[in-house]
C-alpha cells in the first residue's frame, strides 16, 4: 500500500509505540513526568500529532472502549 509511512519513505510502514495517551496530572514528581500524554484529563488535545478516531459500528459483541486510531492526512485541520 502507498502512503503508509513518512513523507521521506511513504511506502514503508511506520509502527510506533504510544507511551501515554493521557497526561497524568495527579502523578507525583516533576511536571515533565506528568506531561507525556497526547490528551489532557478532560480529553482535550495536548499535542496535535495527526491522530483522529475512526467511527466504528456499535455492536453488543464489541467491548466498551474499543476503537481505531488513524493518522489523518489533514492533521492541521484539528484544533
Amino acid at each position: 500500500m502507498a502512503n503508509q509511512g513518512t513523507p521521506l519513505n511513504p511506502r514503508m510502514r511506520l509502527e510506533v509505540y504510544l507511551f501515554a495517551l493521557f497526561n497524568e496530572d495527579l502523578k507525583p514528581g516533576p511536571t515533565s513526568e506528568r506531561n507525556y500524554g497526547l490528551f489532557r484529563p478532560d480529553e482535550s488535545m495536548t499535542y496535535n500529532v495527526g491522530i483522529s478516531t475512526l467511527a466504528t459500528p456499535s455492536s453488543s459483541s464489541s467491548p466498551s472502549g474499543s476503537g481505531s486510531f488513524s493518522l489523518a492526512s489533514s492533521a492541521t485541520k484539528i484544533k
